[in-house]
């Protein structure tokens, strides 16, 4: 009860990119949502069922369309996580 189908999300995903890419033409836009919804969306615009798996929390992935197709420019990058958690416990 209550839990959206995967195809529900994907549907509802790929609306929100023809939608958002429709407003903002050639421009960079910073998505912030949940993963699995994140994760159903990317399977759908980048047609692999192979990705979209294991996002990690605050993790960035960013997606460039080259014309043809939608293509993975990061993906799941977690380096900024590193990079403040060695600033909060440097080395001894």
């Amino acid at each position: 009860m209550g839990e959206e189908s995967q195809a529900s999300l994907r549907e509802r995903g790929m609306s929100f990119i023809r939608d958002i890419t429709a407003q903002y033409p050639g421009k960079k836009v910073l998505v912030i949502s949940h993963g699995i919804f994140l994760g159903q969306t990317l399977k759908a615009l980048l047609r692999d069922e192979t990705t979209g798996d294991n996002l990690h929390n605050t993790s960035v992935t960013t997606v460039a369309h080259d014309g043809d197709r939608w293509e993975y420019v990061l993906y799941a990058c977690t380096r900024h996580l590193r990079a403040l958690d060695s600033e909060e416990h440097p080395p001894q």
